[in-house]
């Protein structure tokens, strides 16, 4: 009977964790005004930090630092603008097929800051240049290593499916905050063998939101092929993580 009572326990907190992300956030969420927006962009996009500003749903702006051993040449300018501007500005890093220790201390060295700000590693669909999953674990690995946090990891679809099908809730990427890159207005459930709930979910790409102006959520200042996202928790649960 003891035993019985704790695989019924086992269970019901199995269940708990599986569906432990927000139902609402799984259907147009950057309509509802508890879930934070977050712009995503480089080098190439044109953005009005003074106009941005004046959308108070929108909570930061995460910009490209670096690529490979390459800098982003627009992020340590935009840096200092941000601040200028009291607007949160966190960083990404795309991986490529260069050492991953390499590109991870590069990344650290061009973001140049010690306050909690938001990282993270953008892994693309596999071709040659890409980061191989195990040299973004060597990547991952480094920068907690060196900052005591772990970044945001951004995957599509097809990478989502390929660390889902190699790795488990004991792998170094359930230890980073899942973004998701998924441009439909319906989040479908995921697999839950990793992350059990998607962080932030980049729902505008360049690709859908050009001069049709397709993307569900317009940017003030912003140029048209801008990436948008909207994090999944209250605008609290968003400062927080930049205080950690």
């Amino acid at each position: 009977m003891k035993n019985f009572f704790y695989k019924l326990i086992l269970l019901s907190v199995t269940i708990t964790t599986a569906n432990a992300q927000d139902q609402s956030f799984n259907y147009e969420p950057w309509f509802k005004p508890n879930y934070p927006i977050v712009v995503n962009i480089n080098q190439t996009y044109s953005i009005r930090f003074d106009t941005i500003n004046t959308d108070k749903k929108i909570m930061g702006i995460i910009h490209k630092a670096s690529e490979g051993l390459l800098a982003d040449k627009a992020f340590g300018y935009r840096q200092k603008l941000a601040a200028s501007k009291q607007l949160l500005y966190g960083s990404y890093h795309v991986g490529t097929n260069a050492d991953a220790t390499e590109q991870a201390d590069f990344y650290l060295k061009i973001i140049n800051t010690t306050k909690k700000e938001v990282m993270a590693l953008y892994l693309e669909d596999k071709t040659e240049n890409a980061m191989t999953l195990t040299n973004a674990i060597v990547f991952i690995e480094r920068v907690y290593k060196k900052t005591k946090r772990y970044p945001f990891v951004y995957v599509t679809p097809k990478v989502f499916t390929a660390i889902a099908n190699d790795y488990d809730s004991t792998s170094v990427f359930a230890k980073c905050p899942l973004w998701y890159a998924y441009f439909t207005p319906k989040l479908l459930p995921l697999e839950t063998r990793v992350w059990k709930t998607v962080s932030l979910w980049q729902f505008c790409g360049s690709f859908n939101s050009q001069k049709a102006r397709n993307c569900a959520y317009q940017v003030p200042g912003a140029s048209n092929d801008v990436c948008v996202n909207v994090f999944n928790g209250s605008r609290t649960d968003w400062l927080a993580i930049w205080k950690k």
